[in-house]
C-alpha cells in the first residue's frame, strides 16, 4: 500500500517537472475560413506540449461589435472548429492559451482581423489570409583570412587571391 503511494508521488512530481518547463503559447497554423449559405466555418491547427485549454475565435461584421466563439476540438486530430452567421465580409481572428496559462497565441487581432472572403471591407485595414512569406537571405561571398593578398604564409603567389567564394560553393582553384 506505501509503495503504490510512494509510486504514484513519484510519477505526479514528475508531470508537474515536465510541464514546468513549457512556457510557450500554444501554436496555431492551418487557418481556413469559409462562407456558405449565411455562415462562417473557420477551422485551425491548435498545438500545445502541454495541451490546448482554450480555443477562441473573434468575429465580426465591417464596423460591427466584436463576437467571441469558443472553438471546439476534433476528436481525431488538433483541428479546432466554429461556425457563426456572416458572409464573406465577416472579419476574424483566434486566441488559444494552453493547460499552464501560456499565452494567449494569435492568429490576427482586432486591429488586423481576417477577412472571411479575403478582400477588405471599404476604408480597412484586413490581413492577408495567408502567413507572410519568410524572406530570404542575399548571398554573400566568404573570404578566408587570406582573400585579396597576393600571398598567404606558407602558399605561392596568387594563392590567397583565389580563395574568394560564393556562400555554399566550393573554393575556387587556378
Amino acid at each position: 500500500m506505501r509503495t503504490s503511494i510512494l509510486v504514484g508521488l513519484a510519477a505526479l512530481c514528475a508531470a508537474s517537472v515536465a510541464r514546468a518547463d513549457d512556457t510557450k503559447p500554444p501554436q496555431i497554423s492551418d487557418v481556413k475560413a469559409a462562407a456558405k449559405g449565411g455562415q462562417v466555418l473557420v477551422e485551425a491547427r491548435i498545438t500545445d506540449e502541454t495541451g490546448v485549454l482554450s480555443a477562441v475565435c473573434h468575429h465580426r461584421a465591417p464596423g460591427g461589435k466584436a463576437e467571441a466563439s469558443p472553438m471546439t476540438k476534433s476528436d481525431l486530430d488538433d483541428t479546432f472548429r466554429v461556425s457563426f452567421p456572416g458572409g464573406p465580409e465577416s472579419e476574424y481572428w483566434i486566441e488559444a492559451s494552453d493547460l499552464l496559462g501560456n499565452g494567449p497565441a494569435t492568429w490576427g487581432s482586432s486591429s488586423k482581423a481576417y477577412a472571411v472572403g479575403g478582400k477588405a471591407a471599404p476604408g480597412k485595414a484586413v490581413a492577408s489570409a495567408e502567413p507572410p512569406a519568410p524572406k530570404e537571405e542575399p548571398k554573400r561571398e566568404r573570404r578566408t583570412p587570406c582573400a585579396g593578398q597576393d600571398a598567404c604564409p606558407g602558399q605561392g603567389v596568387g594563392a590567397a587571391r583565389d580563395r574568394v567564394q560564393p556562400a555554399g560553393g566550393p573554393p575556387r582553384g587556378r
